[in-house]
This record gives structure tokens, C-alpha cells and sequence, in this order.
């Protein structure tokens, strides 16, 4: 069966937002750079003396970060891969390797490190392997990295592998759609709908299930280092949104993680308040950036 046209997903989006995406893609095109012989992506675009390393949630490509790429590319350098699993690459210390090899390629000695959802969670590992390469970081949306998640991942693999493959797909975007919030606030809605809709396009139960089996090992191999973080000199922002049911759960836990972050709790937006209110979410960054930058 042939995939949906971008047209065809796009359909009920309204025409300027639409037009912006399409014109971001072509004004942005993705390089690619080999990794160990595995060919990476990501975009690299922008201007100024500091640069934003954007990493995207799970199974998004560098292009869910568009707007807020479009509210800073005047003032810094700004770099984002795609996710890694549309990589070809799954576990973790390659992630992070990849990371720091492509900050190297473009120049880079260090960046602001700011991670959504999954990205975050790399992030996380990347702030613990890389610490000299984080001028400041900031985890939005996101739970705590911890060995304790292991097994509630290995349960989420069991039953994946149980389906048929023509049932995966549409199996995972119920769960996913089931937390997705519709706020009456939000003009964005038809188009966060439609991008995770053509997101959804790309994945596949291998993908998904190498995912899930390698980030199940991840957090089952990490350890937390409180003196890294208490020696990380750069600011730390924790983003958060009250209707998140993802990660709410986990918010006091990532505070204590984190004792001297700043934070940040949205009122609105859920799992995707970067994508639904993109002004308020950019906003919020750029008011740390500067204060970062002045510190």
C-alpha cells in the first residue's frame, strides 16, 4: 500500500502553516555525514557566535524543531539530526558518539543542548558522556532516565513482538493518540495532528522494537553521576506541562535529579507544547538563552 501524499495528510491544516513547513524544508535542506559508515542527517542553518543543538522526540525528524529554528537561526548557529532510530542507529553510546561527531564536523567546541520527549532523554545520557560539549541544556517534556524503567520497557517489547505486524502500527498510534490533548487555545492542532501522522508513516515494528529493546538497555546501564551535575557549570531549564500525562508522573523526581535547574510548567499543551504553542514554548527558551548567555 502507497503511502498518503503529503497533500492528502496536510489536507485539514490550514494553508499558511502548511506553506511555512513546505518552505522551511526547502530553505532548509539536510546534510548528510557518515557516522562508522552509517549515514546521519540533520540539518545546519543559522548565524551567531553560540550554537543550539535540538534534539527531537521519538521517531521525529530534524523538522519538528521548524519553528522554533525560524525564532532563532538570526541569532545562533543551530544544528538538529533527525532521531536517531531514523538513523539506523540504536544504541545509546553510538547516539552520543554521532552527536559529538557531528558538532566536531560543523566546527563546533560547545552547545546549548535543548532535547523534547525522547531527545531528552539522549540528552541526558549525552550531558554524561560529553559533559565538556554542554554549554547549557535543557530537558523539555521528559521522564527521568533511571535502571528502574527496565522492566516496564521490556513488558511494552513483549507485546509488540506478539503482533502481527499490520496491527503494530495502527496499535501504537491509539496509545499515542490517547494522550494527546485538544486545547481550545491552540491554533496549531490540525497541524500537530497531521506532522505526527506523516511522522507515523516512517515507522515500522522493527524500528520500533529496536528502539524500544536498545532504550531498555540504556536505562538499565545507567549511572547517574550527581557530581558531574554538581560540577557542570552551564544553566539547566526543565520544561514541563500540567496536562503531560507522559511525564508528569516523573516531574519531582527530575527536580531532585536537578537541584539547581530552573523550570518552567506550561499550562497547556500536553506531550507537545512545542508543537501546539510554539510562541509561548519559544518564549520561554529565549528568556533563558539570554539570561544563560549573561550569567
Amino acid at each position: 500500500m502507497s503511502r498518503p501524499t503529503f497533500e492528502k495528510i496536510y489536507a485539514d491544516v490550514p494553508a499558511k502553516q502548511r506553506e511555512s513547513l513546505l518552505k522551511f524544508r526547502a530553505m532548509h535542506p539536510c546534510k548528510e555525514f557518515r557516522i562508522n559508515a552509517v549515514p546521519w542527517h540533520y540539518i545546519a542553518c543559522g548565524q551567531g557566535s553560540k550554537t543550539l543543538l535540538l534534539l527531537p522526540g521519538a521517531f521525529m525528524k530534524a523538522d519538528m524543531w521548524f519553528q522554533t529554528v525560524l525564532a532563532f537561526e538570526k541569532k545562533y548557529r543551530i544544528i538538529i539530526p533527525d532521531n536517531y532510530a531514523l538513523q539506523n542507529t540504536f544504541v545509546i553510546q553510538d547516539v552520543c558518539y554521532a552527536h559529538d561527531a557531528i558538532l566536531d564536523a560543523e566546527g563546533v567546541q560547545k552547545a546549548v543542548v535543548i532535547g523534547v520527549s525522547g531527545g531528552a532523554g539522549v540528552a541526558q545520557f549525552f550531558l554524561q558522556a560529553y559533559p565538556h560539549r554542554v554549554e547549557h541544556i535543557v530537558f523539555s517534556h521528559c521522564g527521568v532516565v533511571k535502571p528502574e524503567n527496565n522492566p516496564r520497557l521490556q513488558r511494552q517489547i513483549r507485546l509488540i513482538r506478539l503482533l502481527p505486524n499490520f496491527i503494530v502500527k495502527p496499535v501504537i498510534g491509539a496509545v499515542v493518540r490517547k494522550h494527546w490533548e485538544y486545547p481550545s487555545g491552540s491554533e496549531w492542532v490540525a497541524f500537530r495532528n497531521a506532522y505526527l501522522h506523516e511522522a507515523g508513516q516512517l515507522l515500522d515494528k522493527e524500528i520500533f522494537c529496536r528502539f524500544m529493546e536498545e532504550g531498555a538497555k540504556a536505562h538499565l546501564g545507567f549511572k547517574f553521576d550527581s557530581k558531574l551535575v554538581q560540577n557542570f557549570h552551564g544553566e539547566i531549564l526543565l520544561l514541563f506541562s500540567r496536562s503531560d500525562e507522559w511525564t508528569a508522573a516523573q516531574e519531582k523526581e527530575l527536580r531532585i535529579r536537578y537541584p539547581r535547574a530552573h523550570s518552567h510548567i506550561f499550562e497547556e499543551g500536553g506531550h507537545h507544547t512545542v508543537l501546539l504553542f510554539p510562541e509561548a514554548y519559544n518564549h520561554i527558551l529565549e528568556k533563558f538563552l539570554d539570561k544563560a548567555f549573561l550569567s
